[in-house]
């Protein structure tokens, strides 16, 4: 005798189908974002970077990968980094924020991040999110911009004052010619 179940699991593999093509295009996606992305346990041990993640900071995936979050983070800005991770939370998952970073070789940087706290269903953090972007040359553009409007302000004010002063001579020197 000879017993044969046989089950169509045609909805299922097209599921699974559906399901391999949507992960493709989320890694796509990912993988070509110009930011850097980096996902770490609470513990802070790290989960997942992009190739921009990897590229930027020089190393490869499977270095960085299971090693602790290291950051260097510029020691003035290090306080406020802190706070603002700590003050993720279920009620507030999503923070914008903006510090500076040295680079292995001294450089510093400034960065803007996303930093999203990653919640499961009894509202505990699972995961940290952060998505990062290098914002040094607009930092510099700001301080180059605000730097030459004071300039300006400096040269408006020493012009107003040689005028006044011209003037406050003037009037007693024509007194004077006219007496």
């Amino acid at each position: 005798a000879v017993l044969a179940v046989a089950r169509d699991i045609t909805e299922r593999k097209l599921a699974e189908q559906r399901l391999r093509e949507s992960e493709a295009r989320y890694r796509a996606i990912i993988e070509d974002q110009t930011e850097m992305i980096c996902r770490l346990s609470p513990d802070w041990t790290i989960s997942f970077v992009n190739d921009a993640y990897c590229h930027y900071w020089g190393k490869t995936r499977e270095e960085l990968l299971g090693t602790q979050f290291r950051p260097h983070i510029f020691e003035e800005d290090y306080p406020k980094v802190v706070a603002t991770v700590r003050s993720l939370s279920a009620a507030n998952p999503v923070i914008t924020s903006e510090h500076r970073i040295i680079l292995p070789d001294g450089a510093m940087r400034w960065h803007q991040l996303n930093n999203r706290a990653v919640i499961d269903e009894g509202g505990q953090i699972v995961e940290y999110q952060f998505v990062a972007k290098d914002i040094t040359e607009s930092k510099e553009m700001e301080q180059q911009r605000i730097a030459t409007a004071l300039e300006h302000e400096k040269v408006n004010i020493l012009a107003d004052f040689i005028a006044a002063a011209s003037h406050d001579f003037r009037t007693p020197l024509s007194v004077i010619n006219t007496s």
